[in-house]
Formats: C-alpha cells, sequence, structure tokens
C-alpha cells in the first residue's frame, strides 16, 4: 500500500503530500483513463465537464474528443491551481475552463453538458444519489455520463486496510447500476477488466 500521507490526500489534495498524490493520479491513471475512453462513442460532444479533476490530465484529454468548452471541476485549490499549469494552453485557447466545486452542485444549466464523467472520484461523494441527479440535469437529452474506477467491491474485505484510512465507499458495478437508473438514466452499459470498471449511461 502507498504511504498513508498520500493516500489521505486522495480524497482533497493539499500541501507537499498533495502535490505528490495529484502527480501519481496523473500519471499511474493513465491506462486506466485511457481504457474507461475507449468505450465513448464514435462522435464529437459539445461541451464537458469532467467531475472530481484532480490534476488535470483527463480534461486535456477529453480536448480531443468535444468541439465545445471542457470544464473540470475540483474543491480542492492544489488540484485547480496544478490542473490549470497543466492545461494552460487550452485555457488561453478557450478550451478548457477550471472551476471550483462539488458534484452535489454543478454550476451549470439544464441540459447544457453533452458528457460528464468521474474518474476514480465517486467513492468520496458524500451523496452519490444527489450527485447523480444533478449529473442527469445539466446533460441534455441523449447525453452520456462516464464512470470509470480502478477499485471494485468484489472480494470482501479487500479493501479493509484502506478504509481506515481514508472515508470512502467502493461500488460494485451492480450498486453502481442501480443508483444510476434510480437518477433516471437508461442505456446502462457495464464493461470490467481485472478490478477496474466502467459504466457508461445516456440520459
Amino acid at each position: 500500500m502507498k504511504p498513508k500521507k498520500l493516500i489521505e490526500n486522495a480524497p482533497h489534495p493539499k500541501g507537499f503530500w498533495g502535490k505528490l498524490m495529484l502527480d501519481a493520479m496523473n500519471k499511474g491513471h493513465a491506462s486506466l483513463s485511457e481504457w474507461g475512453l475507449s468505450f465513448l462513442p464514435e462522435k464529437t460532444f459539445t461541451d464537458a465537464c469532467d467531475v472530481g479533476s484532480g490534476g488535470g490530465a483527463n480534461v486535456k484529454r477529453l480536448t480531443s474528443l468535444c468541439e465545445g468548452k471542457v470544464y473540470g471541476i475540483d474543491p480542492s485549490d492544489l488540484a485547480l491551481k496544478k490542473s490549470s499549469k497543466l492545461c494552460r494552453k487550452e485555457i488561453k485557447a478557450g478550451k478548457v475552463e477550471f472551476l471550483q466545486g462539488a458534484s452535489s452542485r454543478l454550476p451549470f444549466a439544464d441540459g447544457s453538458l453533452s458528457l460528464v464523467t468521474a474518474f476514480e472520484t465517486v467513492y468520496f461523494w458524500k451523496d452519490i444519489s444527489l450527485s447523480f441527479d444533478q449529473i442527469r440535469r445539466v446533460l441534455a437529452d441523449g447525453g452520456v455520463f462516464l464512470i470509470v474506477n480502478e477499485l471494485s467491491e468484489t472480494q470482501p474485505d479487500k479493501y479493509a486496510a484502506l478504509k481506515k484510512i481514508i472515508d470512502i465507499t467502493i461500488y460494485s458495478p451492480e450498486e453502481l447500476s442501480s443508483l444510476l437508473k434510480k437518477a433516471g438514466f437508461s442505456d446502462i452499459s457495464t464493461y470490467s477488466e481485472k478490478d477496474w470498471i466502467c459504466l457508461l449511461a445516456v440520459k
């Protein structure tokens, strides 16, 4: 397991260990992110948002898939600072904007986005049902919500040690699919590889 101080900074990076965690997210999650993005339908999206954008690497990836603007939402000041530095060219070109906020209260108008992504972050959402409601609200009809996780609750107590360090809820694909259906999403597809899971839901 990674050092405790590093793990403690996963939900809300700050300080020295937060910087290390954001670097680890950008580098260590690259393969996972590319794998998850491969399941998106082959089309060009308009405006999009990566919720829990962390170090900003996935926002940068999304710019090649979107003809509009890509937003990154994160509660961490440090994450916003680091991601803004990573995407400074895209920000200058008007392609990217980072905003401080949370999944439970998204600062977008109803039906204004065509794609919302959540990489390695739903574990930390205090009210996941409210967050899913918010995401469905900001998506246009036919909009896509992509969830990509490297941890899946498939074995009892597998993550017991991790749960002692941080407040984290690890979901099974079935649990996430059920929550998405309750939020009103349709056409939900699930993909898995080892412990990696990806869910694609359409409004």
